[in-house]
């Protein structure tokens, strides 16, 4: 009697657990804008847009555990920085030499990176990448060179010295701002930082040390290269794209 019962209980908590795994799943799906689709389908979303560039864009959603540190530390602005900075080996040098992208003298700058939406547990976060004229059928070579420069970062780790820079870059643009914060914009503060000491500072500069904010951009890389983005591409015409249109 003593085994069926203990075997009856065991049974019941894994029941239980399974339960609470599911609706753990379910809410997680429901609270998040979209589940991750896999690593490689190969397709994208289509938009027509007349008289304007070619562009592709490159969406991910990240996961956001603590709210404040994350307004503090701003990671996804220091990965966007790291991805759009231009030197001799940046995203933008190779877009640029494999023709995929205007030469500078035309357009400067062509990545771009943005948060689009936020919530309490998400951002989406994107990179837009702006393609030369006439290569708009080219366009999953440039998703695939997003998507492998933010694998690289993942890999390699921010540098200390670009957290640092960035952190310098912002001090100095508030320290010599021309207004100062709005009404509106010091009760959004107040909202969303409960610490005095940061009500104005915390969502204007980068609040840490600079191996804080590497260790958090960081995290961020390798939460965005473990998933795959959504791809859109904005195109004056989308014949010759490849892209279903039905």
């Amino acid at each position: 009697a003593t085994s069926a019962a203990t075997s009856a209980a065991t049974s019941a908590a894994t029941s239980a657990a399974a339960a609470a795994d599911d609706d753990a799943d379910a809410s997680a799906s429901t609270s998040t804008p979209f589940p991750d689709l896999g690593r490689a389908s190969g397709g994208a979303f289509a938009l027509q847009r007349p008289g304007r560039r070619s562009v592709v864009t490159l969406a991910w959603e990240c996961l956001v555990g603590d709210v404040t540190t994350e307004l503090r530390q701003k990671p996804l602005d220091i990965l966007g920085h790291a991805l759009t900075d231009p030197h001799g080996a940046s995203l933008s040098s190779v877009l640029r030499s494999w023709g995929l992208s205007p030469a500078a003298i035309e357009l400067d700058p062509i990545v771009r990176a943005t948060t689009v939406a936020r919530a309490d547990s998400w951002v989406l976060w994107e990179l837009e990448l702006t393609l030369a004229e006439g290569a708009e059928g080219r366009w999953r070579e440039a998703a695939a060179l997003g998507v492998a420069a933010v694998e690289r970062l993942a890999q390699r780790g921010i540098p200390l010295g670009m957290a640092s820079e960035v952190q310098r870059m912002t001090r100095a643009a508030w320290r010599y701002s021309s207004r100062p914060p709005t009404a509106v914009e010091l009760s959004t503060d107040l909202q969303s930082e409960p610490r005095a000491e940061y009500a104005v500072v915390g969502s204007r500069e980068f609040v840490g040390e600079p191996a804080e904010l590497a260790a958090g951009a960081n995290a961020a890389a390798s939460q965005l290269a473990a998933r795959s983005p959504i791809v859109t591409v904005y195109a004056e015409s989308l014949e010759g794209l490849g892209v279903d249109q039905g």
